[in-house]
């Protein structure tokens, strides 16, 4: 029903209230259906909002001086309104479409609209809908006034029931004959003879875009839609450009009208597919079908030769060639077929190469494809030395495409088919094509945001099927978000988050495309992922979010609980140090730091260089401090080092004490051999020194200074020498072995001597490496050390301490991640670890009471006693295997002898005239002899086979590794009990030049002699062995130290 006309201003207002509340009350009961007069949404009270007004002065005057039965006589000339509903509501979308859509005429017959079901989200406000909508007349525009337009409504004779004749008034030009009422989004609408009313009142989602902003109702339509639509206009948001909906209350409306933008299909599609296609209704019959038809062409694309082929002919013609011309100009030459000089390691005797290719220094950048192993070659000629890409088979085929794409994915690129095409045996590329739809949309959405309701209004059927649900809709982002937070955004990737436990609980125990079958799609995840991850970290994950982070750390956090210590950055040189004050405090307990690089835990060029100690307070291993830095130059780590000391002192309130220098402090650091990682030590030492006058050492030469208090890690040590292993002959292995434990300066000298003077170059190589580190030897060796005895044997030998905290952090902070990403997780891991340590002194409870000394060398041993015996029951397997090998190779022998006399014989006899019953006999004997050989060998290569698989032996036993471990002493290694100490002479070197020609072959292997627990008593003996060769001196000094290596290897972890 049309609202006041212009012009009539407080003359309306007065006129109604004039006429009293009786007068306007008759009008409602003559003018509206009786369901709608109960509802009471048109009163005496806001008449002024809805009453034509001079239709209401005729009757009015009609009813003043009529009877009362004369009241009741219906006029002529009047459209209904429907009452608005008073719910609000919201959503989301994107775009919309256009004009006077419900009272076009429709090729599809009108259908008596059902019943509403109880479940249903659809509330049939008017029922009884016409077979045809009557045609809307348009209003005839006068100069300066604008006349009305309505129609003439028929009586109503029943109550209970809407006329078919009842028109509900949208706006002053829109009526419609049915209007229904929805409180959720369809993902596609149902197209009708009517209207909806989309109520989302009840919708307790917060439809916002990413700046915060609430989303028009228009917006939150489309957004669900999974349909395309596109064009038109969004609307005006002014408001005197804005349209009144009578059924909103009147709320001034942004009218959004949009196109279907259709589909886009292949142009080799089979167009009986889409012929006649009229869509009303959702159709998942027509979807389904259309899939399945795809999958068949799946199928067949894999099916025959000739598809194999095409498909890599059309993908090498669609390569560019990246060469350059000798002029400058980039390639334009032409894919053609060329041959190799010999075949190719698949068996291919040609490639794909580029017609302007010639030799010369870019000629490796031209195109160079290779035919993969699965495509017949002979087929790839056939299509490269045809004029227009055909098999000489005319008679070659393939099926009428069946591809259709949603317009979100078939309007960008190339727009090519991604199936093959061959007709009359040309291969042809499909394009994708555009097919309009005619179907329209109509959204009347408030211009108040947060009035959530809106008219949708659609005209014309679909002329193609519908769409799979790509698009996310609301529940399922909503739903993968709050898995993403559950499971902690910073660490979320698509596979963790689909694999969580928390994230099926969160689905409902439904699969995640059972909620939404958008989910299926990895990419649409991954954007959710990425989303979420930007929000949380707005400046980035790399040095500058780092940045921002620490900024608000200091700003809002106490000094006792941040994180980011420091960053530094300078001449493309960024560090950030991070620790927490409460585990850095305890590094003024330990005896040793241990310092190692890791390379997994950050992705691109950032290092972590992790810094370890043993708690033992608690028996427990502590990381300290975590630095990251993009270099690892020696100006570097000296950075490093000052700056993790300094930074311990300032969160501290404590500056970290090293014996050597203040006499208590720190004994020894703990590093893996790296030279800048130590010669920046011996700079950051000096200036420490420098800084303490009191110092206890007032050496001014770094390479002397470290050795107070460096060591190296004897597994990295002991991984290099088996590198020289694959090299050196074990004898000479044994005597590289034992430098670290030489006892003099001059048997240093002798050893250095012996290597420069080997024959072998990589050890030549390996002492001349070592001769510019003066430090080396004295950081594996005790005796060449200056740290003291005692020092030497409390702190840890090597870096192992380092080595598991490396996977105890990736473990909890994961991989190859970004640096902001990095610190986040390892804040997290280190305030937990603070937390536990905190709440073991409270409980007095520790996280592990086994972890005391005698536990772990007990644990220790015991998993050094297991790798022994298991190497030794490998071994006796393997030397099993091995005897049965060799009655093979000697059956292989056999056959193979008695198979060449078996053919001399052959042709002796057959060069003879007369054939010799003795040479027949023999050749029959060999023959047997052959046979049985054969016979055998088969029996003991099942044997072998046999005992492989019970053993799980595939090879032959691993040969030794140079440092002998994991190996039961044998009677050899073991001296007798009467042997002493003190009776073993000095050992002497002279500069004899070793011949290893001269060494004994019988010298044992080097293994740890002695293997007895802590709780054993056996001394150990040595006995005054004979006069030694001076080629053997070196071998027997290494026996020497075996109990030294013996007990020290009981504490390793061997990687």
């Amino acid at each position: 029903m049309e609202g006041p006309q212009a012009g009539h201003g407080d003359t309306t207002d007065t006129y109604i209230k004039a006429m009293g509340p009786s007068v306007i009350q008759a009008y409602i009961e003559e003018k509206f259906p009786a369901e709608i007069v109960t509802l009471g949404y048109y009163s005496a009270e806001n008449a002024s909002m809805w009453i034509n007004i001079d239709e209401f002065m005729l009757f009015s005057a009609r009813y003043l001086q009529a009877t009362p039965s004369q009241a009741s006589t219906s006029c002529d000339g009047h459209k209904q309104p429907i009452p608005a509903s008073s719910d609000n509501a919201l959503v989301k979308v994107e775009r919309a479409m256009t004009p006077e859509l419900a009272t076009k005429k429709r090729k599809k017959p009108d259908i008596e609209s059902p019943a509403s079901p109880v479940d249903s989200d659809i509330e049939f406000i008017s029922i009884n809908v016409p077979s045809r909508p009557t045609k809307k007349r348009k209003s005839k525009k006068r100069k300066g006034k604008q006349q009305a337009v309505s129609n003439v409504p028929t009586s109503q004779s029943d109550s209970n029931s809407v006329n078919p004749s009842s028109i509900i008034q949208i706006t002053r030009q829109l009526s419609i004959r049915e209007l229904r009422k929805l409180t959720t989004i369809p993902s596609t609408w149902p197209i009708f003879d009517g209207a909806y009313l989309l109520d989302l009142q009840d919708d307790p989602k917060e439809w916002k875009d990413s700046s915060g902003t609430l989303l028009s109702m228009a917006a939150i339509i489309k957004s669900q839609d999974q349909d395309a639509w596109g064009q038109g206009s969004a609307g005006s948001t002014q408001l005197r450009k804005a349209t009144k909906v009578y059924v909103l209350d009147g709320q001034p409306c942004q009218v959004s009208e949009h196109t279907c933008q259709g589909a886009y299909h292949c142009s080799e599609l089979d167009i009986s597919l889409l012929d006649g296609c009229e869509r009303y209704d959702p159709d998942d019959h027509e979807m389904q079908e259309l899939f399945e038809a795809e999958r068949s062409i799946n199928i067949a694309e894999l099916s025959t030769l000739e598809n194999l082929a095409a498909a890599f002919f059309k993908e090498a013609m669609k390569e560019p060639c990246r060469g350059t011309l000798h002029d400058g100009r980039d390639c334009d030459g032409e894919p053609i077929y060329q041959l190799y000089k010999k075949k190719s390691f698949y068996g291919k005797a040609g490639f794909i190469g580029c017609s302007k290719w010639v030799q010369g220094k870019d000629s490796n950048d031209h195109r160079f494809i290779g035919i993969p192993k699965d495509v017949k070659e002979e087929l790839v000629v056939e299509l490269f030395e045809s004029e227009d890409g055909s098999f000489k088979s005319k008679s070659v085929e393939t099926k009428e495409c069946v591809h259709i794409l949603h317009p979100r994915h078939g309007g960008h690129g190339r727009r090519e088919c991604p199936y093959m095409h061959i007709k009359a045996g040309k291969v042809v590329q499909g394009v994708l094509v555009v097919r309009k739809c005619p179907a329209k949309i109509k959204i009347f959405s408030p211009l108040d945001h947060e009035d959530r309701r809106a008219i949708v209004l659609l005209d014309g059927p679909h002329n193609h099927p519908r769409f799979p649900s790509t698009k996310l809709s609301r529940e399922g982002i909503d739903k993968y978000e709050e898995a993403i937070k559950v499971n902690g955004v910073a660490r979320s990737t698509v596979k963790k988050c689909d694999t969580a436990t928390t994230t099926k609980s969160i689905f409902g125990g439904k699969a995640l495309t059972a909620v939404d079958p958008a989910l299926g799609i990895a990419r649409n995840k991954r954007k959710i992922v990425h989303k979420l991850r930007t929000a949380n970290n707005p400046h980035g994950n790399g040095i500058e979010g780092v940045l921002h982070q620490k900024q608000g750390d200091d700003k809002d956090l106490p000094a006792s609980k941040r994180y980011i210590q420091e960053i530094l950055s300078k001449d493309g040189v960024n560090m950030v140090i991070t620790m927490l004050p409460g585990l850095a405090s305890r590094v003024h307990e330990a005896d040793a730091t241990l310092h190692d690089n890791t390379y997994k835990h950050v992705f691109g060029e950032w290092k972590e260089w992790e810094v370890v100690m043993w708690d033992k307070r608690l028996n427990q291993r502590i990381t300290v401090a975590q630095i990251y830095c993009n270099k690892e130059t020696r100006k570097v780590f000296e950075s490093m080092w000052t700056g993790f000391w300094s930074t311990v002192e300032r969160v501290t309130a404590k500056p970290l004490a090293f014996k050597f220098i203040d006499g208590h402090g720190i004994r020894a650091l703990l590093v893996d051999g790296c030279k800048p990682q130590v010669d920046a030590c011996d700079d950051a030492l000096i200036k420490v020194i420098s800084n303490h006058p009191w110092s206890l050492v007032k050496e001014s030469d770094p390479q002397v200074v470290v050795q107070h208090i460096l060591r190296t890690c004897d597994i990295h040590l002991e991984r290099k020498l088996d590198n020289l292993a694959k090299t050196l002959p074990p004898n000479v292995m044994e005597c590289v072995q034992g430098f670290p434990f030489l006892e003099t300066a001059e048997a240093v000298d002798t050893f250095r001597m012996w290597c420069e003077k080997s024959e072998f170059k990589c050890l030549r190589d390996w002492i001349v490496d070592k001769k510019g580190s003066p430090w080396f030897v004295p950081s594996v060796n005790r005796f060449m050390s200056k740290i003291s005895e005692e020092d030497w044997y409390l702190t840890p030998g090597d870096t192992n301490l380092n080595e598991s905290a490396h996977p105890f952090t990736n473990m909890h902070t994961g991989i190859n991640i970004s640096l902001l990403e990095a610190i986040s997780q390892a804040r997290i891991m280190d305030s937990d670890i603070l937390n536990s340590l905190q709440l073991s002194e409270v409980n007095c409870v520790l996280p592990n009471i086994r972890n005391t000394k005698p536990k772990r060398d007990h644990a220790n041993h015991k998993r050094a006693e297991g790798r022994a015996r298991a190497m030794l029951s490998r071994q006796e397997v393997a030397n099993e295997i091995n005897i049965i090998h060799q009655d093979i190779v000697q059956l292989s022998q056999i056959s193979k002898d008695a198979g060449d006399r078996q053919r001399e014989l052959q042709h002796e006899k057959n060069s003879t005239a007369i054939a010799m019953h003795d040479l027949a006999a023999e050749i029959e004997q060999l023959s047997q002899r052959k046979a049985n050989a054969i016979i055998r060998k088969q029996e003991l290569q099942a044997e072998k086979h046999v005992i492989q698989e019970i053993h799980g032996v595939r090879r032959s036993p691993l040969k030794p590794t140079a440092r002998g471990k994991a190996r039961i002493p044998t009677s050899d290694d073991v001296l007798p009990l009467d042997a002493t100490l003190d009776s073993i002479p000095a050992t002497e070197f002279d500069d004899t030049t070793v011949n290893l020609d001269d060494l004994p072959a019988d010298i044992p292997k080097f293994t740890p002699l002695h293997q007895a627990t802590l709780t054993q008593t056996v001394p150990v003996q040595l006995p005054i062995p004979a006069p030694l060769q001076p080629t053997q001196i070196l071998t027997e000094a290494i026996k020497d130290v075996a109990h030294t290596i013996a007990t020290h290897s009981k504490s390793r972890v061997y990687f």
